[in-house]
């Protein structure tokens, strides 16, 4: 069960207060009993005394009501009592003035009789002075600043140990994350608010260092794709500069190649400035609600025209309805499409048949575009859409192109919260599809 700080700490402050209690009780259990059965006994004897001492006095001195009322006074200073006498009329004849405010009294009721006639009646009140001395004991006192101090220590203790140092450890950790040093591992285990903020820090750097790998990778691969043309142009303008006598057509023929090798320079840093710019674009899309049915036939015109001019045979199948919308941003997805079928076309087995498709499954609608090539190793399937990826581990730029094609499909799919994957087809070729909500589709 997970417990939050803020439920924690009103528990723990809730268990010292109840084992302040309990130390408490049981230190009047072990210290006090003794002395309370004592104390108790010798206030019941002084109480039996009083009583006797008060009533043999107002029967000595009876029926001088003077002498009585100074008896009783000088008894009520001496013992600590109050007295009051009324006589068979229930007339008050004398009621002391030792009354203690505030004080608990334990009232005794006495018949003063003379000569077998009742003559007074006696109330007397005795202070609970036993309990008193128990309240006032300095002992008692000492014990409950021990339990506070030992309580505090152990709250304090908790909080140190529990919020204070774990956030300490966190902070100097996030001191030494930098550009150098993003390995860290902070062996931490609390089902708590501070236990999620560590595990989501190790999240954070993690991510950190899979970014700072992917820059790298990045820089690499831009570095490795520019330079094997480039260092073909070099090598081809430094034939053309040491060779005065080369013949007319050889020089053509080191024209035309320095030429395409600078088309495929140009189009390596197209493909980089527009990865780049659909990543910015993917944060600020502008959706807008379109026709599932109409947005899929102006795709299927689109390219039925222009693969022909490849010797393409290009097939469409559509199972939706004309009521079916999706919100999406229209350029975006047909991006994804010219990527998905320009792949298609490179990979593609003459002669060359290109498969677009269109359903609904469940509250999506599935587009896919297959062809029939030579598909993908079942093992890479997963690794195609990451950037820079290419089946040509030569990186050779004269087929597999830069390899962001299908890093950038992947990058709008999931910028519309939507799902790309690829697959082989049954009879050979690669087929991927993408799936995107669908916002409203009416019977």
């Amino acid at each position: 069960m997970r417990l939050s700080i803020k439920v924690k700490l009103p528990l723990i402050v809730f268990a010292v207060f109840i084992l302040n209690i309990l130390l408490l009780i049981i230190f009047f259990r072990m210290s006090s009993i003794s002395t309370l059965r004592d104390d108790f006994k010798a206030y019941i004897n002084n109480i039996m005394k009083t009583s006797g001492i008060v009533m043999e006095g107002i029967e000595e001195y009876y029926p001088d009501n003077l002498k009585i009322k100074e008896f009783i006074a000088g008894i009520c200073h001496e013992k600590n009592v109050s007295v009051l006498v009324r006589d068979t009329g229930q007339q008050i004849v004398f009621a002391s003035d030792e009354r203690e405010k505030g004080v608990f009294k334990y009232n005794t009721k006495d018949i003063v009789s003379i000569d077998g006639k009742v003559v007074y009646t006696v109330e007397i009140g005795h202070s609970f002075t036993f309990l008193k001395s128990i309240i006032n004991n300095t002992n008692v006192v000492i014990f409950e600043v021990i339990i506070l101090f030992t309580s505090g220590l152990l709250l304090v203790l908790y909080l140190h140990f529990k919020i204070v140092k774990p956030l300490e450890i966190l902070q100097r950790s996030l001191g030494t994350v930098n550009n150098y040093n993003n390995k860290l591992s902070l062996k931490f285990k609390q089902d708590d608010e501070i236990g999620e903020l560590y595990k989501n820090f190790e999240d954070m750097v993690q991510r950190l260092e899979m970014s700072q790998s992917q820059q790298i990778e990045m820089i690499s691969s831009i570095s490795h794709d520019l330079k094997t043309p480039l260092t073909s142009v070099m090598g081809y303008v430094e034939r053309l500069m040491g060779s005065v006598k080369m013949p007319e057509e050889k020089r053509q023929e080191y024209y035309r190649i320095i030429y395409k090798k600078s088309q495929d320079i140009e189009k390596l840093v197209e493909d980089f400035s527009d990865y780049t710019k659909n990543e910015a674009d993917c944060k600020k899309l502008k959706k807008e609600k379109v026709s599932v049915k109409e947005f899929f036939d102006s795709i299927c015109r689109e390219y039925f025209i222009e693969l022909q001019s490849y010797n393409a045979e290009f097939k469409t199948y559509c199972a939706v309805n004309d009521n079916a919308v999706m919100e999406v941003d229209d350029k975006k997805i047909r991006r994804v499409f010219a990527n998905l079928i320009s792949n298609s076309l490179k990979y593609a087995q003459a002669p060359v048949v290109i498969k677009a498709s269109c359903e609904i499954k469940g509250d999506q609608v599935v587009f896919a575009v297959e062809d029939n090539g030579k598909g993908v190793p079942e093992e890479e399937l997963s690794s195609i859409f990451n950037k820079f990826y290419r089946l040509d581990k030569s990186r050779s730029p004269e087929r597999g192109g830069s390899g962001l094609g299908l890093a950038i499909c992947s990058s709008i799919v999931k910028s519309h919260m939507g799902k790309i994957w690829a697959y082989n087809v049954e009879h050979g070729g690669l087929g991927v599809s993408f799936a995107v909500e669908i916002q409203r589709e009416s019977p």
